[in-house]
């Protein structure tokens, strides 16, 4: 029988999937609106397996505290703070915390409440095998 491979998104699908068969939980955010901007940060505890939010826009990100291993469909990156760098629209990832992070992204927008704020940047889960919404940003402890 000949073996088909996976997508990167299929495979994700699937890693999502098992996160929420064996219970994710929300990771401890904050977040403040300034001038046009709002600022959110996520503290991501060491050991934690995380899929990321999927954006409309690209936006910058900030990794002010922590070790983090990133996956991508270009591959792997090993973030140490301090880190900046710009995620492109679209972008999915698959994540291990190294150690405790803080992960702060920042977007431009009008809006004025966090329903708003998230309806405007961020794509619901796009993942077929999830029987319902997933918020995102879940994450499952060694």
């Amino acid at each position: 029988m000949e073996e088909v491979a996976l997508s990167y998104d299929e495979m994700l699908d699937k890693v999502e999937a098992q996160m929420h068969e064996i219970g994710c939980t929300e990771f401890e955010t904050s977040g403040f609106l300034v001038n046009g901007l709002y600022v959110r940060t996520i503290l991501i505890p060491a050991g934690s397996y995380l899929t990321s939010l999927v954006h409309k826009t690209d936006h910058p990100f900030i990794l002010s505290a922590g070790e983090i291993i990133i996956y991508t469909q270009e591959g792997e990156r090993h973030l140490k703070a301090p880190f900046i760098d710009v995620t492109p629209a679209g972008t999915r990832r698959f994540a291990k915390a190294v150690t405790d992070c803080l992960w702060t992204t920042i977007h431009r927008t009008d809006k004025q409440t966090e329903s708003e704020i998230r309806e405007e940047t961020v794509f619901e889960s796009m993942n077929p095998l999830l029987k319902l919404n997933d918020k995102r940003n879940t994450e499952i402890k060694q």
